[in-house]
């Protein structure tokens, strides 16, 4: 091949030592550009990915959140292919979650470790507990039954997230962390009998041993008996009733779910809008399929908001906008900027107007007006 590639270069006009000097570079990359070695394994990864993708969507799927677990953004945006392609996604919970992501039912479990300020580590010793003594049935057996690396900050974005809610709501769980925390602070680390079996004790027999209502009373197991040798300390009163009903506002909570595990799980901040956002606006997904320069009406929440100073000193913003699956930029220039500034703000539901800009494969909206969704609704 150097000879037929040498030859035909020399007929072309080039000098021997040029044809040499380019020959050389072709090889030089041939060692590592599209050749075979290289290829075929990337072909390969590709084949079995697209084949377990379409035979096994839930595991796939599952497998893939694991692998960017922790990193909210890349999590949203495989959770809502997963419900694209039709897969159920279950929210977090202390009584069924794996650290990982994992299928229950032929859905997606969110997993533990997933969790914003969760970890691993953490995640793995809820989940150690959970198979070693039964599932938690409450806010307190859960803090005294996991070690010191269970923070305030970290039960409360347990709580905050969902992982709760099959043990009571996240107002009333809330309500319990403090003294949660204060009660295990006061009493001596969980001691196991060294000569009774106690290795297989249950959650029955953590909840006997928890002070109940009108009791004040802390537990710590004897070191030398089994199960009905509870020593019951005067300490922490837990007389206080919480109104089981109440909860936290739906608002909040999505809020939560959004910060903590990257999407929705309660509902969706837009479900009331659907209405009109159905009939005035177009789903921020079709966008990729409208040409350049076409004016558009879209609706969503405002994600991001980045205002800067433009060289003649007027303010403007950058603002991003997500409806139910998907997410663009807009722009809004200094002149729309101080009318709609009054309005557009992180987390406010907006409707923006405006001609799409495509630049390098990226799309964004100019806008040329702009409206809060519920005033644009009762128009």
């Amino acid at each position: 091949m150097e000879d037929k590639f040498m030859n035909g270069a020399m007929n072309k006009g080039l000098t021997h030592r040029d044809a040499q000097g380019i020959w050389d570079l072709i090889l030089k990359f041939a060692n590592y550009g599209f050749n075979k070695n290289h290829a075929a394994p990337y072909g390969l990864i590709a084949y079995r990915t697209a084949y377990l993708k379409a035979n096994y969507p839930a595991q796939f799927m599952a497998a893939l959140l694991s692998s960017v677990k922790g990193v909210q953004s890349k999590v949203g945006l495989y959770l809502e292919e997963a419900k694209r392609l039709g897969i159920g996604i279950r929210g977090p919970c202390v009584n069924h979650s794996m650290v990982e992501f994992s299928v229950e039912g032929g859905d997606i479990r969110y997993g533990l470790g997933g969790i914003k300020n969760v970890g691993d580590s953490l995640a793995e010793e809820i989940v150690r507990e959970r198979e070693l003594r039964g599932p938690y049935s409450s806010v307190e057996s859960f803090v005294s039954r996991i070690g010191k690396g269970l923070t305030k900050k970290v039960l409360e974005s347990l709580i905050q997230c969902g992982a709760f809610d099959s043990i009571g709501t996240r107002y009333v769980n809330l309500c319990k962390v403090e003294a949660a925390l204060k009660q295990r602070a006061t009493q001596p680390e969980l001691q196991m009998s060294l000569f009774s079996e106690t290795e297989s004790m249950d959650e029955g027999f953590v909840e006997s041993a928890l002070p109940q209502p009108g009791i004040s009373a802390i537990y710590q197991p004897s070191l030398f008996g089994g199960p009905d040798d509870v020593v019951i300390v005067p300490g922490l009163s837990c007389t206080e009733e919480r109104p089981q009903e109440k909860e936290v506002p739906l608002e909040v909570r999505l809020a939560w779910e959004r910060e903590l595990l990257g999407m929705y799980f309660s509902g969706h901040p837009l479900d009331k809008y659907k209405e009109v956002l159905s009939k005035h606006a177009t789903p921020i997904i079709d966008i990729g399929e409208v040409p350049d320069g076409t004016e558009v009406c879209v609706g969503g929440r405002v994600s991001e908001l980045k205002k800067v100073i433009t060289k003649s000193g007027e303010e403007m913003a950058f603002v991003t906008i997500e409806d139910e699956y998907d997410s663009i930029e807009a722009v809004l220039f200094p002149r729309l900027w101080r009318s709609a500034r009054e309005f557009v703000e992180k987390d406010k539901v907006v409707i923006l107007k405006g001609n799409i800009e495509e630049q390098e494969d990226v799309r964004r909206i100019l806008v040329s007006d702009c409206s809060e969704l519920t005033t644009f609704g009762n128009s």
